[in-house]
């Protein structure tokens, strides 16, 4: 059975932070799409609809409109900015 001083020593090996930024440009773009794709669909990580508490019924249905894929209350990266343009 390994030690502790084994396992760090075997882990100290593996280089991680000189490793970590090829690894992370290798699987970051199968991942954003993957996200995209979830939210496109209004389905978190575990594959249940997003429901947040913040809805509306007058945005869900605007909403609803610019994308029903997602489902009517669902939020999705559709966004076109005019909710946000009353904001300026």
């Amino acid at each position: 059975m390994a030690t502790i001083e084994d396992v760090f020593n075997n882990f100290s090996k593996l280089n991680i932070r000189e490793q970590l930024p090829a690894i992370i440009e290798a699987k970051q773009y199968p991942l954003i799409v993957k996200v995209i794709g979830q939210h496109d669909k209004g389905i978190d990580g575990t594959g249940q609809k997003i429901t947040p508490s913040y809805k509306g019924k007058a945005y869900s249905y605007y909403k609803a409109a610019l994308n029903p894929a997602a489902g009517y209350g669902v939020p999705d990266v559709k966004v076109t900015g005019s909710y946000n343009a009353e904001l300026k």
